[in-house]
C-alpha cells in the first residue's frame, strides 16, 4: 500500500505487487493486502509473470528450511532470552551509531563540550524518552500496538492477540538523552531540560520555557 499511497509509484494494488516482486519484496508485512487477492488475479489475467511469484516463494521457503522453521515454527522463551540484548549486541549497537554520526558544523570548536561546564541546556520532546529513540519495528513498539489492539476491538494487523498483554518499562534498558546527559557530566554541572514542543502539531506554548532554558 505504501508503494501507492505514500510515494505514489503504483496506480493500485497490483501493480504495487509486480513493483514489490520485481525488487525482491519477498513477504508483505503487517498482513496480506497487495500480495493476496490483487496479485492472484493479475497472474491469472497475465499482467504478472508467474515465474516471479514461483521466485519469491522458493527464496522464502529456502530461508524458512535453513531456520529449522518447519521442525521448530516457533523458538522457546527460554532460548530467545539468551540471545536478547546480549554485551556483544550492545557493542555492535554502539558502534554503529558512533560511526553514523556526522557532524555537520561545529562554529569556534565548541564540540566537544567540556565535562565540567557550568550548564547545560536540553531541549526537545525528544530528549527525555526512549521511544522516539527506536524504529517501529524495534520490540517496544510491538509491545504497545499489542497492548493498544487487546483493549480494543480494531485489529490493524490481523494477527492473533495474546489473551493479555502489559506494558513494562523494563523491557530492555534503555536511558533518555536527558539521563546520559546527565550522568556523563561533573557533578557541578547543572542541566536544565525543557521540552519546548511534541513532535508534532503546531503548539508554541513550550517555547517560553525553552528559550529560557
Amino acid at each position: 500500500q505504501e508503494i501507492e499511497r505514500a510515494h505514489h509509484l503504483s496506480s493500485g494494488k497490483a501493480e504495487s505487487a509486480h513493483l514489490a516482486l520485481t525488487a525482491g519484496i519477498d513477504i508483505e508485512l503487517p498482513h496480506t493486502d497487495c500480495y493476496g487477492d490483487p496479485l492472484v488475479t493479475a497472474v491469472r489475467q497475465g499482467q504478472i509473470d508467474e515465474a516471479l511469484v514461483d521466485l519469491s516463494v522458493t527464496r522464502a521457503l529456502r530461508t524458512k528450511f535453513m531456520l529449522g522453521l518447519f521442525e521448530n515454527p516457533y523458538a522457546p522463551e527460554s532460548s530467545a532470552i539468551t540471545v536478547f540484548d546480549t554485551p556483544e549486541q550492545r557493542q555492535l549497537a554502539r558502534t554503529i551509531a558512533q560511526k553514523s554520526l556526522v557532524l555537520l558544523k561545529n562554529e569556534g570548536d565548541l564540540l566537544p563540550l567540556d565535562k565540567s561546564i557550568g550548564s547545560i541546556a536540553v531541549i526537545g520532546p525528544q530528549a527525555n524518552t526512549v521511544r522516539h529513540l527506536l524504529g517501529d519495528y524495534a520490540y517496544p513498539c510491538h509491545i504497545e500496538s499489542l497492548h493498544e489492539m487487546s483493549q480494543s476491538t480494531h485489529n490493524v494487523f490481523g494477527i492473533p492477540i495474546p489473551g493479555s498483554v502489559e506494558l513494562v518499562d523494563n523491557f530492555v534498558p534503555i536511558r533518555p538523552i536527558l539521563a546520559a546527559i546527565e550522568e556523563k557530566v561533573a557533578a557541578g554541572t547543572a542541566v536544565t531540560y525543557a521540552k519546548g514542543c511534541e513532535v508534532t502539531g503546531d503548539d508554541r506554548s513550550g517555547f517560553v520555557e525553552a528559550v529560557a532554558a
